[in-house]
């Protein structure tokens, strides 16, 4: 994600060697110790792809009940191998409703 948004301009080179280094950017997103805009600080309990899900679902029903409410922009949910470990993250993936949304994508 870091990389990502170097490239897209939107993230100092200066940053980059500091992964993982103490007061530096965090491997997982962290809406508090990295200066990257997340929706939702992450890590290895299902959460990077549990919370998108059920983000662009309420977002869904609220859009629903009130049709003035904005678009999402949508949900992107970033799984690593210790995600993929995790119960949660499965039962999200196949999840029959999610694969409905269209403004949730997960990348693996």
């Amino acid at each position: 994600m870091h990389a990502i948004n170097y490239l897209m301009g939107e993230r100092q080179e200066k940053y980059l060697p500091t992964l993982r280094e103490l007061g530096g950017l965090q491997s997982y997103p962290s809406r508090l110790k990295d200066p990257d805009t997340v929706d939702f600080s992450t890590g290895s309990a299902g959460i990077g792809a549990t919370a998108p899900l059920r983000a662009a679902l309420s977002h869904r029903y609220v859009r629903d009940q009130f049709p003035e409410t904005p678009e999402s922009g949508g949900f992107i949910s970033l799984l690593g191998n210790a995600e993929l470990d995790e119960g949660a993250v499965w039962e999200a993936i196949t999840d029959s409703g999610a694969r409905q949304l269209g403004e949730l994508v997960g990348i693996c």
